[in-house]
């Protein structure tokens, strides 16, 4: 369900920057994946962004998917009257999605 709105969502006029959109999946996709790992490099390194929805499953010494990453990011913003002085705000989050994005 996630992936289908993942499409649906790029696929939506306000969404120009996420244009042209490609949809891969493989079933080869246990123990590296030998038949279409050249494949998929392939197609990531013509790629600025992709997407990867397989969950992995929390064990006792942490996941068991390989190729999982996990990173913490910290931004700032500026907190502002939203009333008075909207111009002197900057919303970290909304600053954040973009650069994620670019």
């Amino acid at each position: 369900m996630t992936m289908l709105h993942a499409a649906e969502a790029v696929e939506q006029p306000a969404s120009p920057a996420l244009s042209p959109f490609a949809w891969r999946s493989t079933s080869d996709e246990e123990i590296g994946s030998h038949a279409s790992r050249a494949w998929f490099e392939g197609l990531a390194a013509k790629s600025r962004r992709v997407l990867v929805f397989e969950p992995c499953r929390s064990t006792a010494s942490g996941a068991a998917a390989q190729g999982v990453a996990d990173f913490e990011v910290l931004c700032h913003g500026r907190a502002a009257h939203a009333g008075v002085e909207p111009e002197k705000g900057a919303n970290a989050v909304l600053e954040l999605a973009h650069q994620c994005w670019r």
